[in-house]
């Protein structure tokens, strides 16, 4: 229904990898602009999380929503055949980044956004982005947010049908903020600073090692 509201969360505490949040990343799927002749690039992040992370049930429950809202009766079946088809933007580590020490035993979000997410870091007291006004903060920041980094981040879900690539969801990475420092890994909506609450003083401590989980129980 036109009056419904967006499908939108904010994932606290999640460690993000394969970062790509000042430069689109163009992947092997990507399709051409018909504008400017070149391929469309995306802003990108994985976010890493634990079987039992605490919003892991929210984002199942947002996801089926996503499903329901676009497929309406035909959504349980629908559903199904997603999940067959590993289509949902919720991944098991240990299947899709399979090798990936980062990733074992573990679940992750992908998410990305064709427009600039924004990036949010809170510096004494204050939180400063990439957009807004004033613009102050730049990928030269040491908290900017990378590859092994731990954040909280606003996505939001949709489910999509496409003649080629079939029916799925997909998660639009819509704000990233910062949270605390990681072992650094090789390799539409935007939301705003005040959005994202404060983070603590000591958000540059060492980051406690992440909960092993496995399975994912179907990962709806």
């Amino acid at each position: 229904m036109a009056n419904e509201k967006p499908l939108i969360m904010q994932i606290d505490n999640v460690r993000l990898a394969r970062v790509s949040l000042t430069t689109p990343y163009v992947g092997k799927d990507a399709e051409i602009d018909p504008a400017t002749g070149k391929l469309k690039g995306k802003y990108h992040a994985d976010l890493i999380l634990a079987e039992t992370h605490p919003q892991l049930a929210g984002f199942k429950a947002m996801q089926r929503e996503a499903v329901i809202r676009k497929f309406g009766d035909q959504a349980t079946v629908v559903l199904e055949q997603i999940v067959a088809n590993n289509k949902l933007a919720l991944h098991r580590g240990n299947v899709d980044r399979a090798g990936k020490p980062e990733y074992k035993d573990l679940l992750y979000i992908s998410a990305s956004n064709s427009d600039q997410p924004n990036i949010v870091v809170t510096e004494n007291g204050v939180n400063i982005a990439t957009i807004g006004t004033p613009v102050v903060l730049t990928p030269a920041h040491p908290m900017y947010p990378y590859p092994g980094c731990y954040a909280n981040v606003f996505v939001s879900c949709f489910a999509y049908s496409h003649a080629k690539g079939g029916k799925g969801v997909s998660c639009q990475l819509m704000g990233v903020q910062f949270l605390r420092h990681g072992e650094r890994l090789k390799g539409a909506s935007i939301v705003s600073a005040s959005e994202f609450g404060l983070v603590a003083s000591d958000a540059d401590a060492p980051a406690p090692a992440a909960a092993a989980a496995t399975g994912g129980a179907g990962l709806i």
